[in-house]
């Protein structure tokens, strides 16, 4: 009910950020874009503060990739399903069937193949851009 609300309130967004990583190992480590721990997360103005982002989504520009250059996006699995049970199984078969490539694993690399669209939860997917070897464009948008 409380995500609901916040997104009927969204807006078009007011901040792109267009990132390039250089091809020498260049990443980002693991964050959270809405994270309610760092201090800042209610400052600014309202729309551009992180306490107002509820999903990200990013768009790669880059053409050419191949596994070689990496900079992958590595998502990690949303806090409290990281554990570990007797209903395993039919977690991982769950996950299969909603598209989610986990499989045991507690992140999913995504391939930052030009033209492609990611959105994710920005409070709750913890996320990181793996070391590229390649030039990584990347146009970010928080809704």
């Amino acid at each position: 009910a409380e995500t609901a609300a916040q997104f009927a309130s969204a807006s078009t967004p007011r901040l792109l950020m267009l990132a390039r990583y250089p091809p020498s190992a260049g990443g980002y480590v693991p964050h959270l874009d809405n994270d309610a721990a760092d201090p800042d997360h209610q400052r600014g103005p309202v729309g551009l503060r992180a306490c107002d982002r509820l999903y990200t989504c990013i768009l790669y520009l880059q053409s050419g990739w191949s596994e070689a250059d990496d900079g992958r996006l590595r998502l990690h699995r949303p806090r409290g399903r990281a554990e570990r049970g007797e209903a395993a199984a039919a977690a991982a078969e769950e996950e299969e069937e909603e598209g989610w490539a986990f499989a045991g694993r507690d992140y999913v690399d995504v391939e930052p193949v030009g033209g492609r669209l990611v959105v994710f939860d920005s409070r709750r997917m913890l996320h990181e851009v793996r070391p590229s070897f390649a030039p990584r464009w990347a146009l970010t948008a928080w809704i």
